[in-house]
């Protein structure tokens, strides 16, 4: 015993060295903090927020990473990052790498996130802001980067007369069937918060003065539209980017308007909480709605009208679950059999995670697993044979078999699961986590790619050839083909409520509200076409591709319900007597196929409308797929392009001409009259 308690002594020191020297390689991880060290100057309210990120890249091995930002200002100014309208992303605040892995974290305060109230017009104000990354619960062994930042304050008030104009914007109005110039017409030329105005000339000309700016956030300029609109003709939409000293031609050819539309409210729900997400069944029979993040009410009264609702078409409610909490997870399978919903765990008389439902409402399975997640994504496979479920907490994925009622795989994602799609034959499932990739697994779980888009997909849409996603950074809006290589991502000022693919791929629609974001249409190149000058939390696109329906709101707190074509021009518009209690709204919005019946949640009311779209004595059919917006064809027929000037001016001015000439010839012609003594 004696010769080998030396032995087992050693043994232990070397055992506690080694265990020493592992603490200190999980604390002290070998890391590269990568941001850029420069002053950033953000010109209010030309900038629409304050963004920056850091790059955190592991030069050792295997690492679990925490980290935080604060924000320091003017006169002790001080936030956390938690505390922002929007959180630094990744979502949650963790970081797992790879050896020779980089991940980037996202730091975005909207305007709305400082104290403005010292602000002064011609003022500049001095923001810090340091991101900490530090070992997985020890804050105490932190690395800080510090981003140095200033607001310069142009206007606080009157901003389209207080910032300086350095671009124009010019063009022709005219009719296009006949080419001729259309005079005294108005011109708006906009974004989504500063609005200008200039009319045409009798030629048909317009000249608009603009502030042209390049963005700090994304390196990209200010984007405006232009509209016309003039009785008895369609609106004209066109995006246009001004450059500084610069001057950019938009011509406007007008067309005849040959289609209206109508509809009126038959059937108006309160359902007291925000309605967050809501579903239909393919035969559009069904629809299905869930709350979620409704402010200004307690807890108390969340979980005494927390319910999934279940309509059918004509407004009828079928029955009501009791949730007790509010989730975003809802899915109606695309037969109408079944419904999927989710319960949080807040010791609530419900057992919490997926609920599987029949369309009875009779609860037919529940799934929870053992990690402690909420599951705030669910969607049924178009088979009906698979269930995928996300968690919320700490990024865990799932697929599950309803038919065996057992999981056929889990997966680990690093961040909230918040967005998951199906391939039509369920043969790929496709996950955004709050790693801010986007994930594709065969239906086995081999993984097939992924691809980073800031964030977890707020909005996230497929076709049979692309993914369009919206990650909550809001800086991008990124499409997809099948096989994760970005066809383009295009700079945008918000994170999306709904994106959607038209359904021949044609053209994509962006639907936001938020920090001067406004409904946006690209066509499948990347090129913006047009957007509108009102926010949208919600649109939904017929599926003949010809009809765009837009919900958002009015400065009074009113819904606004619009619908308009292809080209931007509305076809019907109106106002809704409601005022909205709650002012986060997410929206979700359905057209029938013949075009009769429209669905519009928002806010926590519900309305089913009826009515119809006219073109001369035909009502056209306007058909949608299910739960998603898609559109029409683009224009490919090239607008004529006008004269330099239009011919009558020059006519007229000729003909004169000529009459002079022809009189002036003929008094010189003319003999003179011999006087006579």
């Amino acid at each position: 015993m004696s010769r080998l308690a030396p032995k087992l002594v050693a043994l232990l020191l070397l055992t506690a060295v080694v265990a020493q020297i592992d603490r200190a390689a999980l604390a002290q991880p070998n890391l590269e903090i990568i941001y850029d060290k420069a002053r950033y100057e953000f010109l209010y309210p030309l900038e629409n927020r304050m963004a920056r990120n850091v790059t955190v890249k592991n030069l050792g091995g295997y690492v679990e990473l925490e980290f935080s930002a604060d924000i320091y200002g003017p006169a002790g100014f001080l936030k956390a990052g938690d505390q922002l309208g929007i959180p630094p992303h990744p979502q949650p605040s963790f970081l797992y790498l790879q050896p020779g892995e980089s991940q980037k974290i996202h730091v975005i305060i909207e305007w709305f996130d400082l104290d403005q109230s010292g602000w002064r017009d011609g003022e500049s104000y001095n923001y810090r802001i340091d991101v900490k990354v530090y070992p997985k619960g020890d804050k105490s062994r932190a690395q800080v980067a510090s981003l140095s930042n200033t607001v310069r304050v142009l206007a606080t008030r009157f901003i389209e007369r207080s910032v300086a104009f350095n671009s124009h914007v010019y063009g022709y109005v005219y009719d296009k069937s006949t080419n001729k110039p259309l005079r005294d017409m108005e011109v708006e030329v906009f974004t989504g918060w500063m609005m200008y105005r200039g009319r045409t000339d009798p030629t048909g000309l317009y000249d608009v003065s603009v502030p042209a700016h390049r963005r700090v956030e994304l390196g990209a300029y200010t984007m405006y539209n232009v509209r016309v609109k003039a009785s008895g003709y369609e609106e004209f939409n066109r995006a246009v980017v001004p450059k500084e000293e610069g001057r950019e031609r938009v011509d406007c050819a007008l067309t005849k308007t040959d289609e209206t539309a109508f509809y009126a409210v038959e059937t108006k729900f309160n359902l007291k909480l925000n309605i967050f997400r809501g579903d239909a069944s393919k035969d559009s029979r069904y629809l299905a709605f869930a709350p979620f993040h409704t402010i200004g009410l307690t807890p108390q009264d969340i979980a005494e009208n927390a319910y999934l609702y279940f309509f059918d078409v004509n407004g009828t409610l079928l029955w009501k679950y009791r949730l007790h909490s509010e989730t975003p997870a809802v899915d109606v399978s695309d037969d109408g059999r079944l419904v999927a919903t989710s319960v949080e765990r807040r010791g609530l008389p419900i057992e919490p995670g997926v609920h599987l439902l029949d369309n009875k409402g009779n609860l037919l399975w529940r799934f929870y697993n053992d990690k402690g997640e909420d599951f705030r994504e669910v969607r049924i496979s178009h088979s009906n044979k698979y269930l995928a479920a996300g968690g919320a907490n700490w990024g865990y994925a799932y697929l599950l078999d309803l038919n065996a009622k057992k999981v056929v795989w889990e997966r680990f994602l690093g961040g909230q699961v918040r967005y998951i799609l199906f391939e039509e034959d369920d043969s790929v499932v496709y996950m955004s986590s709050g790693d801010g990739y986007v994930y594709a697994f065969k239906i086995d779980g081999s993984l097939l790619w992924r691809t980073y888009v800031d964030a977890w997909a707020h909005g996230m849409a497929a076709s049979s050839r692309y993914i369009l996603v919206s990650g909550k950074t809001g800086h991008y809006i990124y499409l997809l083909d099948k096989a994760g290589q970005i066809v383009w991502k295009i700079p945008v000022y918000a994170v999306a409520n709904h994106v959607a693919i038209a359904p021949d791929e044609s053209y994509m629609v962006y639907c936001a509200s938020a920090a001067g974001a406004r409904p946006t249409v690209f066509n499948r190149n990347g090129t913006v076409e047009f957007f509108l000058s009102e926010g949208a939390s919600g649109g939904a696109i017929s599926s003949n591709g010809r009809y765009i329906l837009v919900v958002g709101g009015t400065t009074q707190g009113q819904v606004l319900i619009r619908l308009i074509n292809r080209r931007g021009h509305t076809l019907w518009s109106e106002v809704l007597d409601s005022t909205t209690q709650h002012p986060v709204g997410e929206a979700y919005n359905w057209i029938s196929d013949d075009g009769t019946r429209m669905v519009v949640a928002t806010h926590e009311y519900l309305y089913f409308l009826r009515g119809s779209i006219t073109r001369t004595t035909t009502t056209i059919p306007a058909t949608v797929t299910k739960g998603t917006v898609t559109a029409t064809p683009p224009i490919t027929t090239p607008l004529p392009r006008p004269p330099e000037r239009p011919i009558w001016p020059i006519v007229a001015v000729l003909v004169a001409a000529a009459a002079v000439a022809t009189v002036t010839l003929y008094f010189l012609r003319k003999k003179p009259v011999e006087k006579k003594d």
